[in-house]
């Protein structure tokens, strides 16, 4: 028995006309704008770390204060401050940020990409996170401030 509806499937004798009029055929839907009324920046608990590229910009300016009182590169000063100064314009890509949920990590341009399961599950519920704070980019910015209010004060400290 099971052969035959086999034998029946497979059988040519069967035609399919495809050439019907595609008039018939109801005119395709447009897609529905998706309308957010909030960010999908409020469900991620992100948090800026920028202590790798704040010791990459230490390192620069102290091996640049070394050269200058060492008097090494005597007549190249000028040289060596521009190569130092681009690799602290550089440095920025060693910016990062850090994930509170999961615990992922990743560069601080890309924070707004970063998806986990738990704040997927919290923009999957509607809940937003619960302390609104700065953005990572103005966590930077605080952090530079402070870095340089902290310089200073040592620096006064010192002398």
């Amino acid at each position: 028995m099971i052969d035959s509806e086999i034998a029946a499937a497979t059988d040519d004798s069967i035609d399919v006309d495809f050439s019907a009029p595609l008039a018939d055929l109801p005119p395709p839907r447009e897609p529905e704008p998706v309308v957010l009324d909030h960010d999908p920046e409020d469900f991620l608990r992100i948090v800026a770390n920028p202590f790798l590229a704040f010791a990459m910009i230490a390192f620069c300016f102290a091996l640049l204060i070394f050269v200058n009182n060492k008097k090494l590169f005597a007549g190249y000063n000028y040289y060596l401050s521009i190569v130092i100064g681009l690799s602290v314009l550089f440095s920025s890509a060693l910016y990062r940020y850090q994930c509170l949920d999961c615990g992922g990590s990743g560069r601080l341009t890309r924070w707004r990409t970063h998806h986990c399961p738990a704040s997927a599950d919290r923009r999957r519920l509607g809940k937003r996170r619960r302390i609104h704070g700065p953005n990572p980019e103005r966590q930077v910015v605080i952090w530079l401030f402070l870095t340089a209010f902290v310089a200073i004060f040592v620096r006064s400290l010192i002398r």
